[in-house]
């Protein structure tokens, strides 16, 4: 939630929505925190279980069954480069450096992610995604266990790409 309030673009907080590539990106307005956690909370859930708008508490065991066994694969943003050496040591395939780029910073102009201030949710917890990404950490961590994963085992795959990522 918080990395789309905080684009720097305000793709996300425009109302009416401001296409990325619209000629004139200049919103009319911007939606308030509280507007925006009606929009865009429980994102997780609504994706899952194909819902745009609205989702329910009832929607979340759908969810979590989907997760379950509907992705291969499941990886952490804030484990990214385990992630990736997690990825290969499940599919196979040889480590590169640009799978490990900061694609998506939260300040496009200084190409630098930095934690975000949460005091503006005022509160606010994102009740129905909660267990989904608890499910999303429960998979991850039994796939590195499973696979033998660590960052000490990673150190090959670092190495490869050409990364000095050890700890």
């Amino acid at each position: 939630l918080l990395s789309a309030w905080y684009d720097d673009a305000n793709i996300f907080r425009a109302d009416p929505f401001v296409s990325a590539c619209a000629e004139n990106r200049t919103p009319e307005s911007l939606m308030s925190m509280e507007e925006f956690q009606g929009h865009f909370g429980n994102w997780e859930t609504k994706q899952l279980v194909g819902k745009q708008f609205t989702a329910t508490q009832a929607d979340v065991p759908m969810a979590l069954e989907r997760l379950r066994e509907g992705f291969a694969f499941v990886g952490l943003q804030e484990e990214w480069s385990l992630s990736i050496c997690l990825f290969h040591a499940k599919f196979g395939g040889p480590c590169r450096s640009v799978e490990f780029l900061d694609t998506k910073p939260n300040n496009r102009r200084t190409n630098v992610t930095s934690t975000y201030e949460t005091a503006i949710l005022n509160g606010w917890v994102n009740e129905m995604d909660r267990p989904v990404y608890a499910e999303a950490i429960n998979m991850f961590k039994a796939d590195l266990e499973k696979f033998g994963v660590s960052h000490e085992s990673c150190t090959a795959c670092y190495e490869e790409a050409g990364l000095d990522l050890t700890l």
